[in-house]
């Protein structure tokens, strides 16, 4: 597991013990709120946890900041789908490149990207506690996550979290993710 994953895990607390459906792989019956391991695509050889937001054929708005100023400009029209920022602008130009509209402000640009079919779009519930508007981003929310590779293939999953058998006083199935 990467150091980072540790300081900003899911909300699986490190000392969860927890059931994993392997054989959801093969019929690929994913849905919304899923927690999953997968393998991410600019690291194929760490095995991460992270929540599924978004299917093939949601849209995600993805806020990309440019230089110093975070704070995301407001959305034009009305808001569909899924309301996401990104952190790092390493992958920048590729998920332009996904995108089918993009509204260019002086402070960034927020990109709709519509996620391909077998594919997801996953975050660690950290960036739930990440305010929509904010003029600095929280170290806790940057998980290593589609805010930074973009969606993933679904064959990269290897199991979901079905659940939580370990401390008993979480026993029982995965909470939802909280609102942002």
């Amino acid at each position: 597991m990467d150091p980072s994953q540790a300081l900003y895990p899911s909300t699986l607390p490190p000392t969860d013990i927890v059931l994993l459906n392997r054989l959801v792989t093969a019929t690929d019956t994913y849905k919304k709120g899923d927690i999953v391991t997968l393998y991410p695509p600019n690291d194929p050889n760490m095995l991460i946890i992270k929540r599924i937001l978004a299917l093939g054929g949601d849209t995600v708005r993805l806020w990309i900041p440019r230089g110093v100023d975070l704070a995301p400009a407001p959305l034009q029209g009305e808001e569909q789908g899924l309301t996401s920022m990104a952190y790092s602008n390493i992958y920048y130009h590729a998920l332009r490149e996904m995108a089918h509209e993009t509204e260019e402000h002086a402070s960034g640009a927020w990109l709709s990207i519509t996620i391909p079919k077998n594919h997801a779009w996953v975050e660690g519930d950290a960036s739930a506690l990440q305010p929509k508007q904010a003029n600095v981003l929280r170290a806790e929310a940057k998980s290593r996550d589609s805010r930074e590779f973009g969606p993933v293939p679904l064959g990269l999953i290897r199991s979901r979290v079905e659940l939580i058998v370990w401390p008993p006083s979480r026993f029982g199935r995965p909470e939802k993710r909280l609102k942002n």
